[in-house]
């Protein structure tokens, strides 16, 4: 936990990081855009990236603690298991974990909790906000060790154009592209993707679990990113920048 007077000056910090002018032209594209949301958070099918899924009613606390549990060396654990956390802990570790369409936050849990467990620098969820009581535009709590869960209300085209922080980022989609209707505005995913092959420096990556969109994967490869197959995510994908 951290005083309200520290909590404030890191807002205003992660304020700066997002300030980068966005050009205008984009304007138009963010408004032309309309994205179907789900009724369900994906952290179901995410967690199969890792290991087992979070149990039914978990907060994030209870998520980081399953997993922290599940990370041991069981000889009786599938082998794929350890696989797949090691490769996840290797790949984000001491990276900021940007969650695009982060969804409620009482809700979805799975993104949050694997950020903390592989050690990335921070978790940065983006969404537009789903209900009501997301008023704020920035919110940041910190936990008992010191780790941050950062929320930022937003349109994701928006906040990723104006990020700064080029080099050290991981970002997380969770089905929001595997919809068709998402994908049809194709001006608004190119671009979206072109700001995120800004962001990341070579070693940094896309994660997305939930899509079933091929060509998703075909216009991220031609902005500079390798899928990496080396380990079975089953239904997740990680594109590495070259």
């Amino acid at each position: 936990m951290i005083d309200t007077e520290t909590k404030m000056h890191q807002i205003e910090a992660l304020k700066m990081d997002f300030s980068r002018p966005m050009p205008e032209e984009y304007e138009k594209i963010i408004a032309g855009s309309s994205f179907i949301r789900d009724s369900e958070p994906y952290s179901k099918n995410f967690m199969y990236v890792w290991g087992r899924p979070p149990r039914e009613g978990s907060s994030v606390e209870d998520f980081i603690k399953q997993l922290q549990d599940e990370d041991t060396d069981d000889d009786n654990e599938p082998d794929l298991f350890k696989k797949r956390r090691l490769f996840l802990k290797e790949l984000i570790k001491d990276k900021k974990f940007i969650d695009l369409g982060s969804g409620d936050p009482s809700r979805s849990v799975a993104a949050p909790a694997l950020a903390k467990v592989c050690n990335a620098e921070e978790y940065i969820g983006i969404d537009l906000g789903s209900t009501p009581e997301q008023s704020s535009d920035i919110s940041i709590e910190v936990d008992k060790d010191g780790f941050r869960f950062s929320k930022i209300q937003a349109d994701m085209l928006m906040a990723v154009t104006k990020y700064k922080k080029e080099g050290g980022n991981i970002f997380f989609l969770s089905g929001i592209e595997s919809h068709p209707a998402n994908l049809t505005n194709n001006e608004y995913t190119t671009t979206l993707i072109k700001e995120m092959s800004r962001l990341c420096k070579t070693g940094d990556a896309i994660l997305s679990v939930g899509s079933d969109v091929e060509y998703f994967g075909v216009i991220l490869e031609q902005n500079g990113f390798k899928e990496d197959m080396s380990v079975d995510l089953m239904n997740g994908r990680v594109f590495i920048k070259q």
